[in-house]
Order: structure tokens, then sequence, then C-alpha cells
């Protein structure tokens, strides 16, 4: 479809197109009509597509099939003109609305293509009432590519957001982690708080703080805590020095009590990027491959952090008992006997061969 159209071309293929979506109820044959409007509404003049701007906005106030609400915000996405809050909001309630109301994963995909779609139109505003339905529907979905869709929206939203909105949205994600008990949705939610945490400045960041380490505090699935250290880690590197050392406590605790060595391994890098290069690193680095003495990929973590600082440390390839041998010679003090972290769960102790750490 070359160059701009006439006010003639473009009423006349608009109009049957809007119609068409309105009536459709295949996707594949809403999927080829959302690519034909979005053609036509990208090759419209600015006052044409004001023009039809409140048609797109009717039709999807009015459908109830989340394919016909893609296509159509597929079609909004592509029009050359900024939206009104009267106009985004339009656009935007019956999309949340359906979101809301759809356990039908395809369908929620659409949504979550839609809100992706309409993300860009949208005031930061906006963006932040579109997040809890949103981080809802990723707690509660089982099926990957919905689930894959509607962190991509959220991810789109994130972008809009202000530094306090994002501030503000940390808490029920933070919540939404600790409740969720599928893997993937954790992972995804994970994911969304380290986009969230990227919005923040050092001192909004800060007061994220103890939010998470109060999530840490009250959750005991694995799973959920290995979302949670993942979490700690993308706050690291806008912690002040006295909270990371705070932080890394919890980290190296949570370390020793880990119920897996997958989730061993993310509390270990946690830990390396919460230790700041103080005289007193190393130590704790020792420390927590101390308590429990056993080999794993969190030991490996946390010895090749010691490495990068010690030259004269046995190199990867010798072996990790030739690493730990070392560490006894060089660290003696800090592995007689081991020192066991206290625990932060209810009803765990610390075995009589251990010195507990306060």
């Amino acid at each position: 479809m070359p160059g701009k159209l006439t006010e003639a071309q473009a009423s006349r293929a608009f109009d049957p197109l809007l119609r068409r979506i309105g009536q459709t109820t295949d996707p594949h044959a809403l999927g080829a009509l959302a690519e034909a409007l979005q053609a036509l509404t990208g090759k419209m003049t600015e006052a044409q597509a004001s023009q039809a701007l409140d048609p797109i906005l009717r039709q999807i106030d009015q459908a109830n099939n989340p394919f016909a609400v893609k296509a159509l915000a597929k079609g909004l996405q592509a029009l050359p003109v900024k939206l009104t809050d009267p106009q985004a909001s339009q656009a935007l309630e019956p999309v949340l609305r359906q979101i809301g109301q759809t356990t039908n994963f395809g369908k929620l995909y659409a949504l979550a293509e839609a809100l992706q779609a309409l993300a860009g139109k949208l005031t930061g505003v906006q963006a932040s009432q579109a997040l809890d339905p949103l981080l809802r529907q990723i707690g509660q979905t089982t099926d990957s590519s919905a689930r894959g869709a509607l962190t991509d929206a959220l991810k789109a939203l994130v972008g809009k957001l202000t530094e306090a909105q994002a501030s503000k949205a940390l808490d029920p994600l933070l919540r939404q982690i600790g409740q969720t008990t599928d893997y993937s949705a954790r992972g995804a939610l994970a994911d969304a708080f380290q986009a969230l945490v990227g919005k923040l400045t050092d001192a909004q960041a800060s007061q994220a703080l103890d939010p998470l380490l109060r999530q840490i505090g009250q959750t005991t699935d694995s799973g959920a805590l290995r979302a949670l250290a993942d979490a700690l880690q993308a706050l690291a590197g806008k912690l002040t020095e006295a909270q990371a050392s705070q932080a890394s406590s919890i980290a190296a605790s949570s370390l020793a009590w880990a119920a897996s060595d997958e989730e061993a391994a993310e509390w270990a890098r946690a830990l390396v990027a919460l230790l700041h290069p103080t005289a007193d690193r190393e130590g704790r680095l020792v420390t927590a491959i101390a308590y429990p003495a056993a080999a794993g990929p969190a030991t490996e973590l946390l010895l090749e952090a010691i490495r990068a600082g010690h030259p004269d440390a046995p190199a990867k390839g010798a072996g990790t008992e030739a690493a730990l041998e070392w560490l006894a010679k060089t660290y003696p003090d800090l592995l007689r006997p081991p020192p066991c972290p206290k625990p932060l769960q209810p009803g765990l102790k610390c075995p009589p061969s251990t010195r507990q750490q306060d």
C-alpha cells in the first residue's frame, strides 16, 4: 500500500475493516485483519488517524472476543496520534476487565499482547493501574506461553512508570513472589522485580530492602526463596554499605539453611554481589563455605569469588578439594569449629559441633 491515503481511500478501507473485526470470531482470521489494520493505520495522516481513533476505541470497548481486542489494540498502536487521558483509559479498561475475568490461556495470551500494544500509549498512572491485575494473573497462570506474554506486557508497562510508581509496585510484587507456588511464575515475577528496580533511585531501592528482607524471613518454600534471592541480587548495586552488610548476613544464613543445591547457588550469587570490597569480604566468603561443609554449585561460586582476590589460591582446575585444603591452611581461625549462621525460620537449630553466629 504505497504512500499516504486520501481521506476517501482511508474511509473506504477503514470502516469495512473495523466491521469485519467486530463480526469475526476466528482467531486466525482476526490475526490477518489485525495486520491489515496495522498497515492501514500506519499509512494514515495525523488528521485521518484522529478521525479513526474514536471508532477503534468504541470497538475495543464493545468487543467481547479477546482476539478482536488484540487486533484493535495493534491497530491503535500503529495510529500516529497521541491519546488523551480519557481515550487511553477507554482503551485500557476493557482490556484489564477481560484479563481479570479470563481463565482461557489462549485468550489470556491475546489480551496480554493487546496490553503490550497499548503500553506505549499509556501514561504512568494508567500503567500503574494495570500492574495489579497483571501480577495476579502471572501468579495464577500455569500456561508458559500466556505467562510469557503477561510478563512481556508487564515489562512494557514498567517502562512507563515514574520512579515513585515503580517503588509503590514493589510491595505487592514481593508478596506475589512469596505466595506463588509455580516455579516458572516465580521466575517471571523475579524478572519483573528486576525491571522495576532498574527504575528506582538509590534511595528508593534502599527503602525496598526492608520489605524484601521481611518477605525472606516469612517464606519457607525453597523455590520462592530462590526468586527472592534473585530480587536481592537486583537490589545489591543500589544499597548503602551498611544495608549491603545487613543483607549479606541474611543471604549467608539463607545459604547455610538452603533446602536444595539450586537455592544455595542463588544465595551464593546474592552474597557475592552484596559483599563490598571491604577488609572482611574474603573472611565472610570463607565462613559461608565452611557451613554446611559440602561441595556443590554454591561452593564453586564462592571459591571463584575468593580466587579473584587471591592469585595464590589453587586454580579451578586443581579441584574443589585442593581449594578447601588451601582455605583450611589460610584461614584456620575461621574454620575451627565451623560457624553456623542463625536460621531465619523457626524450628531450626545449629548442630552441637558448630558455633552459632549472632
